[in-house]
This record gives C-alpha cells, structure tokens and sequence, in this order.
C-alpha cells in the first residue's frame, strides 16, 4: 500500500501542507489572468489593418466566403466578411467569433446576447444575481471600474403585450433563451454601452423588430398646419434641444447605433443646399436649426420611456418630415420662446465633430 507524504512548510508561523501551498499558488496566478483579461484590456494601437494584413485578410475571406463557416448572411461575399472581421478586430473579438456572433439586421451591426454579455464580463461587469425561466428573466450586476450597480429584466407578460412578437417558433420552443437575450440588451443599454462600441441591441431583439414582431411603427405623423411664427420666425418648441452639439446628444441618447452625424448632414444639404454647419450663415444656422431641434423633441417624446425597440426609419422620417415644407409643423406640446435667446443658441453654439 502506498503512502502519501504529507510534507509541512512554515508560512507565517502557520502550517500548511505543500499540496495547500501548490492550490493557493494556482488560485493566485488563475486570479492574475483574469485580472489582465478584465482590468487591463488596451485599445488597439492601429484598429485599421496595415495593406499586408489588409490583403491577408481579404485573402482568407474570399476562401472562407463560399463555405458553411460563414453565415447565410456573409455567404459568398467576401467584403462583407471583412467588414465582419474588422469590426470584431475593433472590439476584441476573433475572426471566426465575429463572424458567428455578429449580425447585421437591417442595415445594422448587432451583437449576439451571448457575445455581448462575454464582452461586459471582459470589461469589468460582474454578474451578482440572476435568473432566467420560460416567465422570467431578471440579472442584477455591477462595474467593478465604476461601482455602479443595475438590473435589468424581461417578463414573458411584457412579451405578450407586444403583437406577434412570441407568435414565433423561438418564443414558443424557447421562451427562457429569448427573455434571456433580451435581459441581456437592456443590461447592456443601462450598464455597458462603452464596452461594446454601442452596439446595445442584442442580435435577438433586433431579429424581431427586423422580422415585424413588435408590429410596426406606430408612426408619428406630421401636420400641415402652418407653424406660430413671431417676427423673428419659427416658434420653438420648449422641450427642443438648444444648440447644435445639444441635438446630437439627445438624438445619440435615442438611439447610439444610428449615424446621426451623417443624418445631420444630409438634412443641412436638402434644407439648404450646404453639407456643413459652418457653410451655413448666421441666419440660415437659426432658422435650420430649429427645425432640427423641433423634430428632435418630437422623436424624444414619440421615445419616452421606451428603452426597446428603436426608433424605425419610418419614425425617424415622420419625425423630421417638416423639413420638406416650411409650411409643416410637428404635433407636440409647445410654447412662444423668446426668439433671440433661441436664435443665439443656434448661430453661438459650435458645431462639433461628429455633428459638423
């Protein structure tokens, strides 16, 4: 019969034995790697490949392009591959992940609940509690960065109350999955925006806005009834952003997935004929900028509330859709302003680089 010796070291004057030693030893070097995955993550020095890798990596894709590895979605188009892989370079994420776990729905990147929550782990977030049943998703967690603290969760009763969204099979075969998924967005949206690029809509959800299962727009209509006007112009709403970098602030609150620089810009060009504000003249900066300002408040008010799903294009086009009369006013609470105080707002206010 063998005999396991038992050797004994003195540490601190209490005695441990050597296989206590060795276990304390490699929960202490496990403790160190998660500690570098979590708390030391560094932002890649050049996101953009150089043109060796830029060429390697176009290479592979139009290898990979054709086969069962890629989605239905990237098959058999190799820039879109790319794209994929690229923008899971951006965030930390393997080739091969990024394209399994990254989606694009409706024009949009989206991450898969999976990936997201793996990327906020990474970041810092710890999970304190959780749940997840065929009637209930619920998780409380924290940023060990920041301390801050939040919950998010989804009910199958919440689901219900949203046309066709569980008339699907996955809801129907899967409800505790689909809840989870969802959990995990709002989580994301409340907690962990920064570590995912702002990619908060988790790939679920976005598939059932995507496939009408939250029943469409609503839609929010614009009148025709001529605007209030003062002798110094259009009335502003009281509940409109002031200023331009106010206005994208609000709308990037709305939704932070949307390219709402590049909508600034295009909405200058068709109202005015100019790309960029500093093109625009003192008088063209206030009159334009109400208008903006006005149907900003309308799509915040139209999104009071609702964390998900975002706002559809056709929201967004109904939102702003006074800017194809001058005539058009939007529906919404509003009041007389003093009309040089909202004029200097707009022609003061220095456009900023994402809303230039």
């Amino acid at each position: 019969m063998t005999t396991k010796t038992t050797d004994v070291i003195d540490a601190d004057a209490d005695e441990i034995t050597v296989d206590e030693a060795d276990a304390m030893i490699e929960a202490e070097t496990q403790a160190l790697v998660i500690y570098d995955e979590r708390e030391r993550q560094t932002t890649p020095a050049n996101v953009l490949p150089s043109p060796a890798e830029w060429e390697a990596t176009l290479a592979v894709a139009r290898q990979i392009a054709g086969t069962p590895f890629v989605p239905a979605a990237y098959r058999g188009n190799p820039e879109a591959v790319v794209a994929a892989i690229l923008f899971g370079r951006e965030i930390g994420v393997g080739p091969m992940q990024a394209l399994r776990q990254i989606n694009m729905i409706d024009g949009k990147p989206s991450l898969s609940a999976d990936l997201m929550m793996s990327q906020m782990r990474r970041g810092g977030v710890v999970v304190i509690e959780s749940e997840s049943t065929r009637d209930r998703a619920w998780i409380k967690a924290k940023r060990t960065d920041t301390g801050e603290v939040a919950e998010a969760e989804w009910t199958i009763e919440e689901a219900r109350s949203i046309p066709k969204m569980t008339d699907k099979a996955s809801w129907t075969n899967y409800p505790a999955d689909m809840l989870w998924a969802r959990a995990v967005g709002r989580l994301a949206r409340r907690l962990g925006s920064d570590l995912l690029g702002g990619m908060v809509y988790a790939s679920e959800e976005m598939a059932d806005w995507d496939e009408g299962g939250y029943g469409g727009s609503p839609g929010y209509a614009a009148t025709t009834t001529p605007v209030a006007t003062t002798k110094d112009g259009v009335e502003f709403r009281a509940d409109a952003p002031r200023g331009w970098g106010a206005i994208h602030k609000q709308l990037v609150e709305i939704d932070s997935t949307m390219p709402w620089g590049d909508w600034i810009e295009q909405a200058l060009m068709h109202l005015t004929g100019k790309p960029k504000l500093a093109d625009l003249s003192a008088e063209e900066k206030r009159d334009v900028g109400i208008r903006v300002a006005n149907g900003v408040a309308h799509l915040s008010a139209a999104n009071a509330g609702r964390d998900f799903p975002p706002p559809s294009r056709a929201e967004v086009q109904a939102a702003f859709s006074f800017a194809d009369s001058v005539d058009a006013t939007l529906d919404g609470p509003s009041k007389p302003l003093d009309p040089v105080e909202v004029a200097q707002a707009f022609v003061d206010d220095p456009p900023s680089d994402e809303a230039a």
